[in-house]
């Protein structure tokens, strides 16, 4: 076999230092930014459901 895919090939997953110093390198803005932007937006809706949710049982004691 000339051709072998084992766990242990260094497919080049070091970053070279200039990549990671410059802060919109192509690799982390296209793989990376979006995946950040909708977990932030998801944690920011979850928290909006947990207020209303609060604030429904908030009424509710109020009320009695």
């Amino acid at each position: 076999m000339a051709f072998s895919i084992t766990p242990t090939n260094p497919i080049r997953i070091q970053h070279q230092p200039s990549e990671r110093s410059s802060s919109k390198s192509p690799f982390s803005s296209t793989i990376f930014e979006p995946k950040l932007k909708e977990k932030k937006e998801g944690k920011e809706k979850r928290k909006k459901e947990e207020n209303l949710r609060i604030n429904k049982v908030l009424q509710g004691l109020s009320r009695s």
